[in-house]
């Protein structure tokens, strides 16, 4: 039987049929530290789970004929799978108020996890494990280095090196964090990755191939090349970082794989790691911007001059059916153009922007002209948010349909100083 010292890690080779039925103390060979150990013997609660288990994997095999022999012997691997087992009894435990056992079991769970590399479902063991256990220190404290320990045998080096500069401005728990947040998808060539004007809010960064990063001019109607993307590039930064739709198409030219984090993380991070997005946004900004990359191109972002106005509005937010949702809403303009708007609201968080982010909406507001009171009323959706100082937020709206330029030469001339 293999047994391991709960506080230097050093393995051991043992007689098991020389440690008590109670358990047996010994010394570590190498820090001289005393624990107990005891046999893996299987309780009579698990070899009844096991029977339990084979039982229902008998009753659903189909009446007088033979399951298939590997078929068979998956539904057995399956209803024998030690982990569901273990965890079962970790309830059995906690309902007989035996915190010792269940603190046992998790810990080994969580080895044993930790050693298939299905970290999310170790350290989740490891918080349960603190929670119901919290004067079990010595699991506690091990489970976690044994964690941290198989997250570093398990980085890929390859990776680490080829973004050196952004695990550069982290310590220790925020580059375990980051790396193993991201998840991996490959793109065969010619395949979006995300397509101007649509919201996809993850930030990606490039790990092998070579992509396009392109901007539609919808009043030409034309395709425009911004740059290729290689190897330790970075994608969709904007979008990521604060509440917008993407600037740019990025196409993948050969096929790509890429590393991306998801926009939820961020909220995961204000109370965990509340510097690791600072950090990140400081890499990022050393990226180039796609705004930056049209602006250079030539291109005007802004296809439609616009105007400053203080006009009063109502915003009602609707659903894709065109139903009215939640209550409508009295704002200030910012300024309007015949593309769009810019409204100002109170917003007290992040979570709250993104909430809004993508929605469809009527916006009703009246105007002076030379005939008197005029109402306008367009349809839009909103494709940005900037959160600014004191809870307030500029959304910005882009029209279904465009609005005449004659009225918005109206509104300008009814803002005078603006």
């Amino acid at each position: 039987m293999r047994i391991q010292c709960p506080h230097c890690g050093t393995g051991y080779q043992i007689d098991e049929s020389r440690i008590l039925p109670q358990g047996s103390p010994t010394r570590c060979k190498k820090c001289q530290a005393r624990f107990l150990i005891r046999k893996k013997t299987m309780s009579k609660e698990q070899h009844e789970l096991i029977q339990s288990e084979k039982q229902k994997v008998a009753e659903r095999k189909p009446s007088g004929t033979e399951a298939h022999p590997k078929k068979a012997a998956d539904d057995v691997r399956k209803g024998e799978d030690e982990f569901s087992f273990q965890e079962q009894l970790v309830e059995q435990h906690l309902a007989q108020n035996d915190q010792n056992a269940a603190a046992k079991i998790l810990f080994e769970l969580i080895v044993k996890y930790s050693k298939k590399r299905n970290f999310g479902k170790a350290e989740a063991l490891r918080d349960k494990l603190y929670t119901v256990a919290p004067m079990a220190l010595n699991e506690i404290v091990k489970s976690g280095e044994i964690i941290e320990e198989e997250k570093c045998q398990s980085m890929d080096q390859k990776h680490l090196e080829r973004w050196a500069k952004m695990y550069g401005l982290l310590d220790s728990d925020e580059i375990n964090e980051l790396y193993f947040a991201m998840k991996t998808e490959t793109f065969r060539a010619g395949q979006a990755v995300y397509r101007q004007g649509q919201y996809n809010p993850n930030l990606y960064f490039v790990q092998e191939g070579r992509l396009k990063v392109v901007y539609l001019d919808r009043r030409n109607q034309g395709e425009i090349f911004l740059k290729e993307l290689r190897s330790s590039h970075v994608a969709n930064i904007d979008p990521f970082f604060s509440s917008t739709v993407s600037t740019a198409t990025l196409i993948a030219i050969s096929e790509a794989k890429l590393t991306y984090l998801e926009k939820g993380l961020l909220s995961k991070w204000e109370e965990k790691f509340p510097s690791l997005e600072t950090k990140l946004y400081k890499f990022c900004q050393t990226q180039s911007r796609v705004g930056d990359l049209v602006k250079k191109a030539g291109v005007n972002l802004r296809a439609h001059p616009r105007v400053r106005t203080s006009l009063k509005a109502m915003i009602q937010l609707i659903d894709n059916k065109g139903k009215a949702v939640k209550d409508p809403l009295r704002v200030s303009l910012h300024d309007i153009s015949a593309g769009g708007l810019c409204y100002i609201i109170r917003l007290n968080t992040k979570d709250m922007a993104r909430q809004l982010l993508g929605h469809h909406l009527i916006m009703q507001t009246v105007y002076s002209s030379s005939k008197g009171k005029q109402t306008i009323q367009q349809k839009g959706r909103i494709v940005a948010i900037n959160m600014h100082p004191f809870g307030e937020a500029s959304v910005h709206v882009q029209f279904e349909n465009l609005l005449d330029q004659k009225v918005v030469d109206a509104i300008a001339l009814t803002s005078p100083g603006l």
